[in-house]
């Protein structure tokens, strides 16, 4: 045998035993994160309507600036699983909105929904019930659509529906995800294509229940959001505006979409509007109070009650509202309800 021939047997053997050991950790770890939990598989799944919607029952842990675990009910949303079949006598109230709704910062006993269903049980004669349908990264129109294919079948009397100006931006296309036409005077939610649904729907054989797969995909995602400069950088980095903030400053009106999503809304539940960071558009701020929609200026009432809402001690991060800000919407939302809307 020629020492040629020898050299490739001794590569070959060691690609094989690195290929085997790569593949042994791999096992190791996934075994791992399925025992710990430390790791949570795609929170997701394919739907017709909704596109991507939380999957029922799963259990979810997340680390960011705060920590939090919880588990979906089976209906597919945060907090307990009251059915779309209301009780007689319940007032309903729906929060939606986007992460800082979602809230995935804080424990459920700790979010606002928590606390206000908690002090409207206490302060109103009827039994109330506040359902969590806030998700990550929903503008305007993925909340219509939400409500309008979701939301909606749970028979909410009031939704609170929490924007501010990035809210009204183009948003980060998403090809699972519905879209909104106008057709006439009214709108029109048209589907995703069915043969990227179909693919997706193949994909989630491995994407939820492969724990290894969720993290490398999520150290993809950050990959992707965070710059060098902002690593390198870490708190002298000063972010550029993003580009949907900036369209949203450059211009004028409202569309003729945002104005039939809003009248939608508001016919179909007692509509109320949560202004987060004291952002919304004029134009809005006026459409609503054309349709009858009380906008709560959340922002600048928050910025009152708690001037560090959104810094963590425990981490030393900045990011969504802190477990003290989720007390203090809540007490904010509960003073408008027992007010009576004023």
């Amino acid at each position: 045998m020629s020492k040629t021939n020898i050299n490739i047997s001794v590569v070959l053997k060691s690609l094989v035993g690195f290929a085997l050991g790569l593949l042994a950790m791999a096992l190791v770890a996934e075994g791992y994160f399925r025992a710990t939990r430390v790791v949570t598989p795609a929170f997701n799944r394919v739907d017709d309507e909704v596109g991507r919607a939380r999957r029922p029952g799963l259990f979810w842990v997340v680390f960011n600036e705060g920590f939090s675990m919880g588990r979906f009910n089976e209906f597919g949303y945060n907090g307990p699983g009251y059915p779309p079949e209301k009780d007689k006598g319940v007032i309903r109230i729906a929060l939606l909105g986007d992460s800082f709704v979602e809230g995935y910062q804080v424990f459920d006993r700790h979010h606002f929904r928590s606390r206000l269903e908690e002090l409207l049980n206490l302060s109103m004669s009827d039994s109330v019930e506040v359902l969590n349908f806030g998700r990550n990264g929903f503008n305007l129109q993925y909340n219509y659509i939400y409500f309008s294919h979701f939301v909606q079948q749970f028979n909410p009397d009031h939704t609170v529906l929490f924007l501010s100006s990035i809210d009204f931006g183009p948003g980060q296309a998403d090809q699972l995800m519905p879209s909104v036409e106008v057709t006439d005077a009214a709108l029109k939610i048209v589907p995703p294509d069915e043969a990227l649904l179909q693919r997706y729907r193949k994909a989630e054989r491995f994407t939820h229940q492969a724990y290894m797969l969720s993290m490398l995909n999520a150290v993809r995602r950050q990959a992707i959001s965070v710059s060098v400069a902002e690593i390198l950088l870490d708190k002298f980095y000063i972010p550029r505006p993003k580009d949907s903030q900036k369209d949203v400053a450059e211009r004028s009106g409202l569309s003729r979409t945002e104005r039939l999503m809003l009248r939608d809304m508001a016919t179909s539940t007692n509509l109320l509007v949560a202004d987060t960071d004291a952002s919304l558009p004029e134009e809005f701020k006026t459409a609503c109070r054309d349709l009858g929609v009380p906008v709560i200026p959340l922002g600048e009432m928050l910025e009152v009650k708690v001037p560090d809402a959104l810094y963590w001690p425990v981490t030393g991060q900045t990011g969504h509202w802190n477990h003290e800000a989720h007390r203090a919407v809540a007490e904010l939302l509960h003073g408008f309800f027992v007010s009576g809307g004023r």
